[in-house]
């Protein structure tokens, strides 16, 4: 799953629960942050927490903005 967050943040992983809220729990995820000269960098957090206000967008079976071409 690759879930769009508000700011410049983005998670990949894969989707282990969520609830009512769009709390969603990730394991094996991976944090995308976009630098301000535009690069990404990722960096592994395992099991996360994300919460689900803070969710603008998930893509199912994606893997990350630098798949999409961004």
């Amino acid at each position: 799953l690759w879930v769009i967050m508000r700011g410049a943040r983005e998670f990949t992983g894969i989707l282990r629960g969520f609830d009512d809220y769009v709390n969603l729990v990730l394991d094996e995820a991976v944090e995308w942050e976009q630098m301000p000269d535009g690069a990404w960098s990722q960096r592994k957090v395992g099991q996360i927490l994300l919460n689900g206000s803070s969710v603008t967008h998930f893509v199912p079976g994606g893997s990350g903005p630098l798949s999409a071409g961004m």
